[in-house]
């Protein structure tokens, strides 16, 4: 019983090595090609794969870049003042007049005065003020 399992596994592993030596001799043909074929690495389509794939996720990335720059822009553009020029042109002349006006030109001296004049502060209890008009 035993010659007969040692001569199967003679047989198999023969078989093996015949099969494998094909599968050889086939890739080194499919590799060299016919006449006016171009020499290929065994490998050829998973490396195109690869490198598709690269090419792939550096332009998905590019894009990603890309959309976050102009969002960046965009809330850029948004955050700053949202007013159009004429408002704003409005808005200075406004602040202008204001301060040409010699009825609103408040003198720091005077303020300072004023305000000793009017106000009084007294205190209640520890810690707290009371404004006494």
């Amino acid at each position: 019983m035993k010659i007969v399992w040692d001569r199967k596994r003679t047989k198999a592993s023969i078989e093996r090595m015949c099969v494998r030596d094909w599968q050889e001799a086939v890739a080194e043909a499919a590799k060299q090609g016919g006449l006016g074929d171009e020499e290929v690495e065994w490998d050829t389509y998973k490396n195109l794969k690869q490198q598709i794939r690269l090419e792939q996720l550096t332009a998905a990335k590019q894009d990603r870049i890309q959309l976050k720059e102009e969002s960046r822009a965009m809330r850029k553009a948004m955050r700053g003042n949202g007013y159009s020029l004429e408002h704003r042109m409005k808005i200075s002349e406004a602040i202008r007049a204001k301060w040409e006006d010699p009825v609103n030109i408040i003198k720091p001296f005077g303020f300072l005065q004023c305000l000793k004049g009017k106000l009084t502060v007294a205190y209640k209890r520890k810690g707290e003020i009371c404004r006494v008009i």
